[in-house]
């Protein structure tokens, strides 16, 4: 059977309460993230758009009072990351005039992953949690086998020189190994459950996020802005060559007006000239017959 001391069995117990302190903690944290990032994430999937709208249109303005009513009533910290999303939402006309509310950035670039996780879970800390009980479990056993060296001792006698303490240490160093085993274990134990339950359950639930914050309110991306102002370029283009066409079609009019409004002067000053001689001749011819009765 192998003798452990009681420094290393005392050592062995610290190593588990710490690893079970931390375990604790680090679940708790991770499970406390994990719920906040799905009930943001299932509030914003349980948003639909309008039938007929198209993902590119945006998200319709009133939907989005609606969206911003409720994601704001949201417990901490849903609420937090819903105001960073919310500061990013912009209003943008398509050339048609439909009002949409878009992301002025992406929603990786808005909710980054270390400011999300590592705000509520400090992933980077646990990660280095195996190191650090791998160094405690091998310092116990290097401060046992230390202690155990200052124990041994040469003794001359009749000019031979002796080891005294060898026994005991050999006999104690099975032993003293059982620290560094155990903070072996406890570390991998601890690399499993920190990397499969914890951070692969976050990704997922923070791409979930980003995928539902994206499918709800489209980014708007400088492609779309330059593609709408070609598109409104084209139309104000084909407005104005119509207005070009409409104004020479009336100018054309107004020079036909102008090359016949010279001959229309021109008959009706002749056929005023001859009713004035024909009035003239009536009145000649009256004045004569009035004298002719008076005589």
């Amino acid at each position: 059977m192998i003798a452990i001391p009681t420094p290393i069995l005392v050592g062995c117990a610290g190593l588990l309460t710490l690893f079970t302190v931390m375990l604790a903690r680090m679940l708790q944290q991770a499970s406390r993230t994990y719920r906040a990032l799905r009930t943001l994430g299932a509030t914003l999937r349980s948003f639909r758009l309008r039938a007929g709208t198209e993902r590119g249109r945006g998200l319709d303005p009133a939907l989005f009072e609606e969206v911003r009513d409720l994601c704001g009533s949201l417990p901490e910290p849903c609420k937090t990351w819903w105001l960073s999303i919310e500061e990013n939402v912009v209003t943008y006309a398509s050339p048609g005039g439909d009002l949409g509310c878009y992301l002025g950035t992406p929603p990786r670039e808005i909710l980054p992953e270390e400011s999300v996780s590592e705000r509520y879970y400090h992933g980077s800390f646990y990660q280095a949690v195996p190191g650090i009980l791998t160094g405690l479990g091998l310092m116990l056993t290097f401060i046992s086998i230390l202690v155990a060296l200052t124990g041994l001792h040469v003794s001359v006698a009749n000019d031979t020189e002796t080891v005294v303490g060898i026994k005991e240490l050999i006999e104690g160093l099975a032993g003293k190994f059982v620290s560094s085993i155990i903070g072996l274990a406890l570390s991998i134990a601890f690399v499993l459950i920190e990397r499969k339950w914890c951070e692969r359950r976050l990704s997922n639930a923070y791409e979930d996020l980003l995928e539902a914050t994206a499918k709800l309110i489209p980014a708007i991306t400088p492609t779309r802005i330059q593609l709408d102002v070609q598109a409104l370029a084209a139309r104000q283009a084909a407005s104005i060559e119509s207005m070009n066409a409409r104004i020479a079609a009336f100018l054309n009019m107004v020079s036909v007006a102008n090359e016949s409004v010279p001959r229309m002067a021109a008959a009706l000053a002749g056929d005023v000239e001859q009713f004035s001689e024909r009035l003239e001749g009536l009145s000649n011819s009256l004045n004569r017959g009035i004298r002719r009765l008076r005589q």
